[in-house]
């Protein structure tokens, strides 16, 4: 995480209060972020900020001695130990556009505390890692994206947007129900909230 990233990253209850906004006015209408998720990443990028980039990090770019997180309702095995399943640009990525998203509300509620515009940018200094493979957080960075550009009409085209998601469903399998031994259960109920979302988008 480069020290820019660091500088824009709000203080916890800045952030505590975004979230909220987050939740309560675009979650609530389109829930494909796991809410606990949000918050895990939002914590354990401020500890990253807080700390400094001075020891090792580990193969998703996070601090090695950083407790992992679960991501999506799950974590990652690698080497015989746990690990966060998502990378720390991916994690800059959604956090970054949730805030933006929240700060577009609270602009329009005519409180100006917070710049859609500083968030947008700060997530768009990742996108090329967060767009570099297709998976499950990628697809999520999608939709935030598509989000915004349907809040702000001068974002990007949502129909293109919409292409690519239903696209990327389709690669990942989302268009078939799991068997439960696949997926833990929390997992498997964020990947439908996520395929209806772009189902009803596509729509």
């Amino acid at each position: 995480m480069g020290t820019d990233v660091a500088k824009e990253l709000p203080c916890p209850d800045e952030a505590c209060l975004l979230l909220e906004v987050y939740f309560q006015n675009i979650h609530i209408d389109q829930p494909f972020i796991h809410p606990a998720s949000l918050v895990n990443a939002y914590q354990a990028l401020y500890t990253c900020a807080q700390r400094g980039y001075d020891s090792s990090v580990d193969r998703n770019g996070w601090l090695h001695d950083l407790d992992s997180f679960s991501y999506n309702g799950k974590l990652d095995h690698f080497a015989g130990h746990n690990a966060t399943p998502i990378s720390i640009f991916t994690a800059i990525f959604h956090i970054s556009m949730a805030f933006s998203l929240a700060a577009t509300v609270l602009t329009r509620k005519k409180n100006y505390d917070f710049s859609p515009a500083r968030f947008q940018r700060m997530a768009m200094s990742t996108a090329s890692e967060t767009f570099s493979n297709i998976s499950v957080t990628s697809l999520q960075a999608i939709l935030l994206l598509t989000v915004q550009s349907l809040v702000e009409p001068a974002g990007i085209n949502v129909w293109t947007l919409t292409h690519i998601a239903i696209s990327h469903c389709i690669d990942l399998g989302l268009h078939r129900e799991p068997t439960e031994s696949e997926v833990p259960r929390d997992a498997t109920t964020i990947l439908r909230f996520i395929f209806y979302t772009v189902y009803s988008l596509d729509r």
